[in-house]
C-alpha cells in the first residue's frame, strides 16, 4: 500500500505537480486543493467509518474467481467475451443512440422499461493534464499500472481526487447549451470532484435553485471511476464534498472513508501491499448494478449521469448491448454527452 502513494519525488515529478501554483479555480471549483503542490484535507485522524445502509459494491462476492483472474485495464482481460459476459446475466441492456436535436415526445419515446439518459464524462482534470504533460516531456505515452510512484506521478498523494483544470471547466461550459436544451428529471453524479464539477457547470440550468421543474440531484457510488492503484480516483472525505456541494443528496453514501477504494485494494493487493488496477470487467459489474438495481428502478424517465472514462467505456462495451449504435463503443472525449435510450428486458439471450 505505502509504496504505491509515497516515495522520494524527483525534480521532474514535482515540475509536473507545479500545475497546482498557477491554479486560478476558486475554491469552489479547485476543490480541495491549494495553490502549492501540498495534499491539505486526508489526513488518517480525518477518517472515520459512519455506520448506515449496505454499500453499493459487489464484485467480490458474486464470482471472485472471475473478477479476479485479470486486472489490467483493457490489458489483460482484452480478450474476455464481453457479449457472453452479456448473455449471462438476467436483464439485458438495448442501447439506442438519441438525437437530441430533434423534437420528441418523451410519453411516446420511453415505455415501463425505458430510460432516456444523457452520459456525460467529466472535463479535463489535473491528472490527465500531468499525464499529457509527462506523455509530452518522455515521448511515450504514462504506463498507468507502473506501480512505482517515481515513474508514475499519479500514485502520489497530491492527486487525491483530481478536480477540474481551467481548461476542464471550459469544456464543461461549451456543453452547458446542449444541457439546458434537455428535459432531464434526475441528476446522478460520481461521487468524485471532478465529476460533481462536471455537473455543476454543464447541468447549471438544472439545478434546484435554476430549474422550475425541481430536478433532483444525486451522488452514487456505483458511477465513480476505475477503482485500485490511481490515486486519483479515490474519493476525498464525505464532510468536505458535502459542504462543496449541498444541492446534492448524498444519502447513498454512507461512510466518511473511501470504504469501496479500501476494500478493493484490499482484495487485490499483493505481497508488498501494492494493489491491482480495476479491470474492465470489475467495472462493468459495477455499472450493471448501477443500472439495473438503481437507474432502473427510478420513477424518473429522462436522466443525467455524469462519470468517467474507464466506466463509461466498460458500461458501451461489456454491459450494454449497442447493436447497430456502435459509435457508442470508443472512449468518451473529455465532457463528451451521449444521450441514449436504455430498454431492460428480462431473460433475453
Amino acid at each position: 500500500m505505502r509504496k504505491a502513494t509515497t516515495g522520494k519525488i524527483g525534480p521532474w515529478t514535482m515540475a509536473l505537480l507545479g500545475i497546482f501554483h498557477v491554479s486560478k479555480a476558486s475554491p469552489t471549483m479547485a476543490g480541495a486543493f491549494l495553490t502549492t503542490p501540498r495534499l491539505n484535507f486526508i489526513t488518517s485522524s480525518t477518517l472515520h467509518i459512519i455506520s448506515g445502509r449496505k454499500l453499493f459494491y459487489r464484485p467480490f462476492v458474486s464470482n471472485p474467481d472471475f473478477v479476479l483472474r485479470a486486472h489490467g485495464m483493457f490489458g489483460s482481460d482484452a480478450d474476455i467475451n464481453y457479449d457472453g459476459l452479456k448473455k449471462s446475466r438476467p436483464i439485458r441492456i438495448q442501447a439506442q443512440a438519441i438525437d437530441t436535436t430533434q423534437q420528441r415526445n418523451i410519453d411516446e419515446t420511453v415505455g415501463e422499461c425505458c430510460k432516456i439518459v444523457h452520459f456525460q464524462r467529466h472535463g479535463q482534470g489535473t491528472h490527465n493534464e500531468i499525464y499529457r504533460i509527462w506523455t509530452e516531456k518522455n515521448g511515450r505515452p504514462l504506463d498507468l499500472s507502473e506501480t512505482d510512484p517515481e515513474k508514475n506521478p499519479l500514485l502520489l498523494p497530491h492527486v487525491i481526487d483530481a478536480p477540474l483544470t481551467e481548461k476542464g471547466r471550459n469544456q464543461c461550459l461549451e456543453k452547458k447549451h446542449q444541457a439546458s436544451k434537455l428535459n432531464v428529471e434526475l441528476v446522478i453524479v460520481s461521487p468524485l470532484v471532478r465529476a460533481l464539477q462536471t455537473a455543476h457547470i454543464t447541468f447549471a440550468d438544472h439545478l434546484p435553485n435554476n430549474s422550475e421543474r425541481n430536478v433532483k440531484w444525486v451522488a452514487h457510488e456505483g458511477t465513480r471511476e476505475e477503482l485500485g492503484l490511481l490515486v486519483c480516483n479515490q474519493r476525498r472525505p464525505l464532510s468536505q464534498t458535502k459542504l462543496e456541494f449541498p444541492h446534492v443528496d448524498f444519502s447513498y453514501l454512507t461512510y466518511e472513508e473511501d470504504v469501496i477504494w479500501n476494500t478493493h485494494r484490499k482484495h487485490t493487493s499483493d505481497k508488498k501491499g501494492i494493489p491491482k488496477r480495476e479491470t474492465t470487467v470489475d467495472m462493468s459489474h459495477r455499472c450493471y448494478d448501477f443500472l439495473v438495481d438503481f437507474l432502473m428502478t427510478r420513477e424518473e424517465k429522462e436522466i443525467a449521469v455524469v462519470g468517467h472514462s474507464a466506466w463509461l467505456h466498460a458500461m458501451c462495451n461489456a454491459v450494454i448491448d449497442c447493436g447497430e449504435h456502435d459509435h457508442l463503443l470508443p472512449m468518451f472525449g473529455q465532457a463528451e454527452l451521449r444521450s441514449i435510450k436504455l430498454t431492460f428486458n428480462r431473460g433475453v439471450n
